[in-house]
C-alpha cells in the first residue's frame, strides 16, 4: 500500500461546467468542535500524521450538470452528456485527506421523472451505492496499485483543505470528487426534465492502533438538482 503515497499530485477539474444545481449543506463547525474517531489520519501531508479522523461532516455537497463530453473518473474520460459533477467544499478547520474513488463507488443517485417515478437503473447504474467497507475498498487500491506498474507519479489520495490552512483573503473553492454520465446509469428514453438525486460517502484513509488501514466513511447529505435530458442527448448515445 505505501506505493499509493508516493506522490502528492492533486487531481483537478480541467473544464467549467454549466451551473444548474441545489446545495445541501451539512453541519459546519471547527474541527475542535466536533467528535474525532480513535483512528489515526494517514496522508501523504506530514502534519496529518497521528491527528485523530473527524468523525462528522462540515462540508457542501454540490451537483454540478455538465455538458462537456470530456470529464474524469478513473479509467475513464469521455462521457455522453449530460454528466453530472459532484463536488465538494470543506469548513472545517482541518485538512482531511480522502481516497479518491470511482463514482460508482462514492455515490447512491435516484433519477426522478416529472411524474415523480424512479427511472430504472442499468447495468453499470446498479453499481452504484454498493456496500463500502474496508475489505472493498482495499481491494480497490491494491488492483490500483498493480494497474499503475509502479508508477509512482499518480496518487489516490487528494485533500480537502480545511480553512486554517488558507490565507485570510483566500476563499475556499469547491473540490471535484467524480463524475458519471446519466445516461450510463440510467435507462431514459423519453427527453424531458428530471430530477437528479445524489447522495455522497467521502472515504478516509486512517490507521488504527496495531498500524492496520482503516477507510471511515463520512455520508454527506443528499444533494438535489434539475436536469434536462434533450432528444439530441438520446440520439448521440444511440450513436455510440
Amino acid at each position: 500500500m505505501r506505493a499509493i503515497y508516493k506522490s502528492y499530485t492533486l487531481k483537478a477539474a480541467i473544464y467549467p461546467w454549466l451551473v444548474i444545481l441545489l446545495v445541501v449543506v451539512a453541519t459546519g463547525g471547527r474541527a475542535a468542535d466536533l467528535p474525532v474517531s480513535m483512528l489515526k489520519a494517514f496522508g501523504p501531508y506530514p502534519f496529518l500524521f497521528d491527528q485523530q479522523v473527524v468523525a462528522t461532516n462540515g462540508m457542501e455537497l454540490t451537483v454540478q450538470i455538465g455538458s462537456q463530453q470530456m470529464a474524469y473518473d478513473f479509467g475513464r474520460q469521455i462521457f455522453s452528456p449530460p454528466i453530472g459533477v459532484v463536488r465538494v467544499t470543506s469548513h472545517l478547520a482541518d485538512t482531511l485527506t480522502c481516497v479518491q474513488l470511482p463514482a460508482s463507488y462514492l455515490c447512491s443517485v435516484v433519477l426522478l421523472d416529472d411524474k415523480n417515478r424512479e427511472v430504472e437503473k442499468t447495468e453499470m447504474g446498479k453499481t452504484f451505492g454498493r456496500v463500502l467497507g474496508d475489505d472493498v475498498v482495499r481491494q480497490w487500491c491494491d488492483q490500483w496499485v498493480r494497474d499503475q506498474q509502479g508508477d509512482g507519479r499518480q496518487t489516490i489520495l487528494f485533500p480537502l483543505r480545511g480553512t486554517a490552512s488558507l490565507r485570510p483573503n483566500v476563499s475556499q473553492v469547491p473540490v471535484q470528487i467524480c463524475c458519471f454520465s446519466l445516461l450510463d446509469v440510467f435507462k431514459v428514453t423519453t427527453p424531458g426534465d428530471y430530477e437528479l438525486r445524489v447522495q455522497l460517502r467521502l472515504v478516509q484513509s486512517a490507521k488504527d492502533a496495531s498500524g492496520n488501514f482503516r477507510y471511515p466513511v463520512m455520508v454527506l447529505p443528499q444533494a438535489i438538482t434539475r436536469v434536462r435530458i434533450t432528444a439530441k442527448d438520446l440520439a448521440s448515445l444511440v450513436q455510440q
